[in-house]
């Protein structure tokens, strides 16, 4: 790995995933999890794609979680679009409040989600309150600032996200879990962007 990397506590954490190809986080994924069935839980979704994708390559039941209606919409024509439609379901709610029991979840994963969370630190605790004893987390760990910038071709001001040259993303995803409480992840970083893995057991 080109980039610092900071393991607390975790095994097999190397990662290699760049953010305009899923296929490499997908696989690694699957070869670090304990069964290749149960349930797994799509965080933010994005366009689905991780999700999808993780449906592909096990058994798994997959749920997409988002707090957007219009949005979980989009997701599910185009689960059903992969023939995946039993398998992959939306999940309406917010990674703050997660709808669902403790310990019930195999596998979380999330890509282009952390930067909408409002409260990481309670964002990373509802996730390993749904994890099962033997479950596991994936979450990209890009941090980003927003900031308005006009647009002249629309006339108006629009958000947009800028990363934090001078912000240790790491040591910040590392503060972060220690304050959730989480005794067993990693943090690792290439030229590809950071990732947060962690479980309950060891």
């Amino acid at each position: 790995m080109k980039c610092g990397e900071k393991n607390l506590k975790f095994n097999k954490a190397e990662i290699d995933v760049c953010p305009s190809n899923y296929s490499p986080a997908v696989y690694h994924i699957k070869e670090n999890i304990s069964r290749n069935s149960g349930v797994c839980i799509d965080v933010g979704s994005c366009d689905a794609t991780l999700g999808i994708e993780m449906a592909k390559v096990t058994d798994m039941s997959v749920y997409l979680l988002d707090k957007s209606a219009d949005s979980l919409d989009i997701k599910v024509k185009k689960a059903e679009n992969t023939g995946l439609k039993n398998r992959v379901k939306p999940l309406p709610g917010d990674v703050h409040n997660i709808p669902l029991e403790d310990q019930s979840v195999d596998l979380v994963v999330s890509k282009d989600s952390i930067w909408f969370w409002k409260d990481p630190i309670k964002a990373f605790k509802e996730i390993y309150r749904v994890l099962s004893p033997e479950g596991i987390a994936y979450v990209e760990g890009d941090l980003y600032t927003t900031e308005f910038d006009y647009n002249r071709k629309e006339r108006g001001f629009s958000k947009k996200r800028k990363k934090n040259k001078n912000e240790n993303v790491v040591e910040k995803l590392v503060n972060i879990l220690i304050s959730a409480n989480i005794k067993y992840f990693a943090v690792t970083q290439d030229d590809c962007g950071p990732w947060v893995l962690f479980k309950k057991a060891v």
